[in-house]
């Protein structure tokens, strides 16, 4: 097994500029890693937010198709309200004029 501080000791004696490359290289890897984590997690994301969507649009669809059908209905209630007013406003007008 190698000796720690034999090993600290040969890597104070090179120079710097073996340092500057160990470095740099350590700083690459570290990037590189870190570039495919966050594409991976942008792939996830975006696949997430793909199948929210979908689901969104399908509610806005059947939301559309419920107003759709309670407009209808409203309407036919409404049309009903009014027929059955008319025929109490004709009687009570014909009764306040045979008062």
């Amino acid at each position: 097994m190698p000796d720690p501080v034999g090993i600290a000791d040969h890597a104070a004696a090179q120079s710097d500029r073996w340092l500057f490359l160990a470095l740099l290289i350590v700083v690459g890897l570290c990037a590189a890693f870190i570039w495919r984590w966050i594409v991976a997690d942008r792939q996830t994301i975006a696949a997430r937010l793909e199948a929210v969507t979908d689901r969104q649009l399908k509610q806005v669809e059947f939301l559309a198709t419920v107003v759709a059908n309670n407009t209808v209905a409203l309407g036919k209630v409404v049309a009903t309200i009014e027929q059955c007013r008319d025929p109490r406003r004709q009687r009570r007008t014909e009764h306040e004029h045979t008062d």
